[in-house]
């Protein structure tokens, strides 16, 4: 009985040092793992890598045994996205774009006008500028988010800096040419900006900066439009708050103002205020701040015609050139002396505008498009780790195992994540059909990034007393 016992005493102790020698090693290998990480991705990697994802949007791991046609088509996608979603398009989502068109086009009209009038230039020209790039973007854009068209700040840009050099007044035809030389440089460097991914530099500029910059702009835009406003027509051709204020109380001192010019302006922008107040307060209203520039335009055109507001002073747009303008290509200037100060400035407008739409796309970026990674197993761990940054990662046969790495999944993301994780799947079973693996039967989505908003949402709960 005694030696039984001592058998087993000692058969267990085989065991338990089995168990701890195996435990001591998977420390060590684990210390190994945590100590001996690999270096995350350089900032260049990640612009590779970022410009090989957007360029080959459908690339998977056998891209280099792939045909040639495949990757033609996947790189064409890269820069055409219209190839991916249209093939879904159907009438339901026409009619909804219908609408925002609609939309759209009658708040761009008055808009657009307005951004002309801030560059100094002809009212047909704002309009050229709204119509052009949406067409392009609707083949060529990747966000569903951004819009595309002229931005008030590059306007007021273009007129302060070019009317320095040329008077629109004094000769209107030679400021233009200018305006279009600087606007094809401007064109050209925002090019190479999308070419050649180099959106990251915006990232060197100070965020108080662009903050900076951006609230004074806003300012100064909304000081430009006192003018037509309060239809003046002597205005102050300069742009610093003092010189504007100066030129509003001068007409104002001297009347030289209309007051009708002004009540009607003022009527319709308390209306779209309304309007959109009443779209906040009551969800179930929401098409009435959506259908108010429209209905602001046709009010005021038929006010106008029907009581010929322009005899009592009241300032319209008057005449618009029909039809589109013929080729501008022989007004470019190359030679002179104001062609390196075309481009500077046009170099200086292209990082302004791209600046203004990164400002918006960070703010939606993190929300919009989170970083979705397949993730593995570091060997002899139980640590789960980015498949990418850890070749040596263990992927689990037939299991797909995905880290979304945001806080929340709403509306805003919930379609990138779905599209990133069905492209991710995809890849890996055209790679299971090559190799000739057996097929991925689960997918495993690890959410553990949205425990931080939970216990969050728990505390805040127990503090206010809810259940």
């Amino acid at each position: 009985m005694g030696t039984l016992h001592s058998e087993n005493f000692s058969a267990f102790n085989v065991e338990q040092r089995q168990q701890l020698d195996t435990d001591y090693t998977n420390r060590l290998e684990r210390a190994q793992w945590l100590l001996n990480s690999p270096e995350p991705p350089h900032l260049w990697q990640k612009v590779i890598g970022s410009v090989k994802q957007t360029i080959f949007p459908h690339k998977n791991r056998t891209t280099a045994k792939q045909s040639r046609r495949k990757s033609v088509v996947s790189f064409l996608k890269g820069f055409f996205p219209v190839l991916i979603w249209g093939r879904n398009y159907n009438a339901s989502k026409f009619k909804n774009d219908l609408m925002a068109g609609l939309t759209l086009a009658s708040l761009s009209i008055p808009q657009s006008i307005g951004y002309a009038n801030l560059a100094k230039l002809d009212p047909q020209y704002g309009l050229y500028t709204s119509v052009v790039p949406p067409l392009i973007y609707s083949l060529m854009g990747s966000s569903r988010e951004i819009a595309i068209g002229p931005v008030a700040v590059v306007s007021l840009l273009l007129s302060s800096t070019i009317q320095k050099i040329q008077d629109p007044f004094v000769d209107p035809v030679a400021y233009r040419k200018l305006v279009f030389t600087v606007t094809f440089f401007a064109g050209i460097f925002q090019a190479m900006f999308g070419l050649f991914r180099l959106g990251f530099l915006v990232e060197f500029l100070s965020h108080a900066a662009i903050v900076g910059f951006m609230g004074g702009a806003a300012i100064i835009i909304g000081l430009q439009q006192l003018k037509g406003l309060l239809a003046i027509s002597h205005f102050s051709t300069k742009t610093d708050v003092i010189s504007v204020l100066e030129s509003v109380f001068r007409s104002i001192k001297h009347d030289t103002w209309y007051p009708l010019n002004f009540a009607l302006g003022c009527s319709f922008l308390i209306f779209l205020l309304i309007a959109r107040f009443v779209g906040k307060r009551n969800k179930k209203l929401f098409w009435i701040p959506a259908i108010a520039p429209l209905i602001s335009v046709i009010l005021s055109t038929a006010i106008v015609f029907l009581t010929k507001a322009e005899q009592h002073g009241v300032v319209i747009v008057k005449h618009l050139k029909g039809g589109l303008n013929p080729s501008s290509v022989h007004q470019l200037q190359f030679k002179g002396a104001h062609v390196g100060f075309a481009a500077k400035t046009g170099l200086i407008a292209a990082i302004v505008a791209l600046a203004v739409i990164i400002s918006f796309a960070k703010i939606l970026l993190n929300a919009i498009r989170p970083g979705v990674e397949a993730i593995g197993r570091l060997p002899r761990t139980d640590i789960f780790c980015d498949t990418e940054q850890y070749p040596n990662a263990i992927e689990t046969p037939g299991i797909l195992i995905f880290r979304v790495n945001s806080s929340l999944i709403c509306f805003a993301n919930a379609n990138f994540v779905r599209e990133r994780i069905m492209s991710l799947a995809t890849e890996d079973e055209d790679d299971h059909k090559e190799n000739g693996k057996g097929k991925t039967g689960a997918v495993i989505l690890d959410m553990s990034s949205k425990f931080h908003w939970l216990y969050r949402l728990k505390i805040t709960k127990s503090y206010i007393g809810l259940e």
